[in-house]
């Protein structure tokens, strides 16, 4: 009997321990809903259908297992008829629908219906989903905005205001000129395609009526703007310098408007040196550039802009530099034709072996040397037998080039007389002992 009783205690702890879970405690996740719908016959402005599609009810907010939910209608400034309550068990609902008489007029786009989980079993209200109805016949169904457009010259204007209005009824609309611009002559096509032929100033704003099919009207705003001219004057600080020398590169945009001054980069460029250098426009519509490495040779430079909001991107004529090659340190010694050498006076002298002529070192000619200016006489002939020595075979040599300058060459030349001299009289004593 005691092990009856301890079971039957536990099963009823154990049930009582997961009741608040099933009953009370409230589910973590949120309801979905997959659509809320509002029918066209709302905009009768006397009553209103609201369908509600997909729903999964999964918020116990009654503590009963049952989910309760709150449907509201309102134009968006106020509510349009008393809230509207459904009650389901949780799990998926397909749909429903429900209905309202309205106790209030609606007076603009759009009208709004929503869907609530209310609150209560402590759980906070929660909006699901809602949807909304634009009426044609209400203010606001037509959205617009603002055209802004920038066009990079002044060729007239052929475009269309459509890609700026949104008619959120679906209902077709069609536009008109609602004010003239200052300057120009404008034409607007029914179906918003429009021409505009651009007179003296740059930008012009006008606006445009856009009307449904039920005669509501709302305006577009439009400004066109045209960029104006912007012409790059290129200057250098020289047009010849010396390689090591730096040069300055300037770039002045002419503004056509004293009033807007031109903002943005130049981009430098040297043409056949594959540099380039970008700099930012200064206030006063100026950028420059320093170059100090240019190799010798000509080099020519431009500049490109790079336009704003104002002022179209342009490009500069060209400017030319010429770089004259550094000259090397000189050795202070004249530089001598050809044919000459500088002897030890640091004077050009003629450096031929024939002895004709040239000023050298001995200008008087004594000792016959080649570079005294007298032909040297020639030694006598006293045998003219042909006899070669033992000892004189012939060799085969290359004289080395010698400078005819100072002192060493007239020693090398008596050297050489001595040699001459010798033979013959070693020949001549052969003879006589024969």
């Amino acid at each position: 009997m005691r092990r009856i009783l301890i079971t039957t205690l536990a099963v009823l702890v154990g049930t009582l321990a997961l009741a608040p879970a099933v009953v009370v405690a409230p589910a973590a996740r949120a309801g979905q809903v997959e659509s809320v719908s509002l029918g066209l016959a709302t905009c009768t402005l006397t009553e209103a259908s609201v369908s509600v599609r997909g729903i999964v009810l999964d918020r116990d907010n009654t503590g009963f297992g049952v989910e309760s939910l709150r449907i509201d209608l309102s134009d968006g400034d106020k509510q349009l008829g008393e809230p509207s309550y459904r009650v389901g068990p949780m799990g998926p609902l397909p749909s429903f629908s429900v209905g309202f008489d309205l106790t209030e007029r609606p007076t603009k786009n759009p009208i709004k219906a929503t869907v609530v989980s209310v609150a209560g079993n402590g759980l906070e209200e929660l909006p699901l989903q809602s949807g909304e109805l634009y009426c044609p016949n209400l203010p606001g169904s037509i959205v617009t905005t603002p055209a802004d457009l920038t066009y990079p010259d002044a060729t007239d204007v052929w475009a269309s205001f459509e890609p700026f209005v949104a008619e959120r009824s679906g209902s077709k609309v069609t536009y008109s000129v609602r004010t003239e611009p200052t300057t120009g002559t404008l034409d607007v096509l029914p179906n918003g395609f429009f021409i505009y032929q651009w007179g003296a100033a740059s930008t012009v704003s006008f606006e445009v009526t856009v009307r449904n099919a039920a005669g509501q009207e709302s305006a577009l705003p439009v400004t066109l703007k045209r960029l104006m001219p912007s012409p790059v004057v290129l200057t250098s600080s020289a047009t010849e310098v010396t390689q090591g020398d730096s040069v300055s590169i300037a770039a002045r945009i002419e503004a056509s408007d004293t009033a807007l001054l031109p903002t943005g980069t130049v981009t430098f460029t040297g043409e056949g040196d594959g540099q380039s250098w970008a700099e930012d426009l200064g206030p006063d519509g100026v950028a420059s550039v320093d170059i100090d490495d240019l190799p010798a040779g000509v080099h020519t430079f431009r500049a490109s802009y790079s336009g704003d909001s104002n002022y179209a991107a342009s490009v500069s004529e060209a400017v030319t530099v010429t770089v004259a090659a550094k000259e090397e340190p000189g050795t202070g010694e004249p530089e001598c034709a050809e044919g000459e050498a500088l002897n030890e006076a640091g004077e050009c002298v003629t450096t031929g072996t024939e002895g004709e002529g040239g000023e050298g070192e001995n200008p008087g000619g004594e000792g016959g040397k080649p570079d005294g200016g007298v032909k040297p006489e020639p030694l006598p002939d006293t045998d003219k037998t042909d006899a070669v020595l033992e000892s004189e075979e012939p060799v085969n040599t290359v004289p080395a080039p010698i400078a005819n300058t100072g002192a060493e060459s007239s020693v090398w030349l008596a050297g050489a007389s001595a040699l001459i001299i010798g033979a013959g009289v070693s020949l001549v004593a052969r003879r006589r002992r024969a």
